[in-house]
């Protein structure tokens, strides 16, 4: 009886552990990851518009370059992702003249 218990716990623990990690695993293939590295406000204009340099990607993160996303009233107007070893984001120095946006 205690042979078949044990048996019976083991097999269980085994199960839920193939369960977890094979969530874990599918998450990491084909989850979808948002995170904000950076946030700034241009604050020159009657619009709020906002700089952001977040991380991106769906599935696993092999090298993934960040991305930079420039809002104007809670709409993305930009989006680009930095090329591989470029040590700065795509738009560093943006702009406000006579509503323009540089």
């Amino acid at each position: 009886m205690k042979k078949a218990l044990l048996g019976f716990l083991v097999s269980l623990v085994i199960a839920i552990v193939a369960f977890v990690g094979g969530r874990r695993i599918e998450r990491a293939k084909s989850g979808y990851h948002y995170q904000v590295l950076e946030e700034k406000e241009i604050k020159d204009t009657d619009v709020p518009i906002r700089w952001k340099a977040v991380e991106e990607y769906v599935g696993f993160p092999f090298l993934e370059p960040e991305t930079t996303i420039i809002e104007v009233d809670g709409r993305i107007i930009y989006k680009a992702k930095r090329t591989f070893q470029e040590s700065y984001p795509s738009a560093r120095n943006v702009r406000v003249n006579d509503g323009l946006i540089e």
